[in-house]
């Protein structure tokens, strides 16, 4: 997409980009010596059925990055 097309109407293949969004926001839960936190990510999606497997993707910036790299674990929680 030209960026010189911004805020212009999309339409055609591009479209599909745009219908991946809004998604639902799920809670990341993660445990550490030092605390339990959760955090709220709206780029997660399974990935796998067999294996069975589910991404989602946080910066190296927040502490919940750290406390996966820790515990090696994670919950993910959707919220009705």
């Amino acid at each position: 997409m030209d960026i010189n097309n911004r805020g212009k109407c999309v339409t055609g293949e591009n479209l599909r980009f745009y219908q991946l969004h809004p998604q639902v926001v799920v809670l990341i839960g993660t445990a550490t010596e030092e605390k339990e936190n959760f955090m709220p990510a709206a780029w997660a999606s399974p990935l796998s059925f067999k294996p069975p497997l589910f991404g989602v993707a946080i910066s190296p910036k927040r502490y919940t990055y750290n406390a996966i790299l820790a515990s090696e674990e994670f919950t993910v929680n959707y919220c009705t």
